[in-house]
């Protein structure tokens, strides 16, 4: 049950005692610096666009809307990969990747991907593999 005598004491950062003289180390300008906006009293929160017109102009305009935040980002597989990778007959399941045609493969091979390049599809059903398209997650 918890009583107050029954309390723990709890370490407690103490509040800055602002403006209570020189010796205190935050008297004369109470550590807002000398003059401006900020300095004033009524003046909340500080400058309302400290700044923000300059970060504003220098980050380029989003064209496309939307889907530019939505656009799926594929990462790239090259056969070479899957030749050196993965032994004859097994089963490959790359979502969120795009095979691409670049190098050689022997081995039959069955690939799931998100995407396949032409020449990667090719390659692979050339191979005695099959290239099948799954989900785009």
């Amino acid at each position: 049950m918890l009583t107050l005598t029954s309390l723990q004491p709890k370490s407690r950062k103490h509040k800055r005692r602002i403006g209570r003289g020189n010796g205190s180390g935050r008297g004369t300008f109470s550590g807002r610096g000398m003059k401006g906006q900020r300095s004033r009293s009524g003046s909340r929160g500080g400058l309302k666009l400290r700044g923000l017109r300059s970060l504003m102009k220098a980050i380029p305009k989003v064209r496309g809307g939307a889907r530019r935040f939505h656009a799926e980002r594929l990462t790239t597989v090259t056969l070479a990969y899957l030749e050196r990778k993965c032994s004859a007959n097994t089963t490959i399941e790359l979502r969120g990747n795009k095979v691409l045609g670049s190098g050689e493969i022997t081995k039959p091979l069955l690939v799931k991907a998100s995407a396949f390049s032409a020449s990667a599809k090719a390659k692979i059903e050339a191979a005695g593999g099959k290239a099948i398209p799954c989900g785009k997650q």
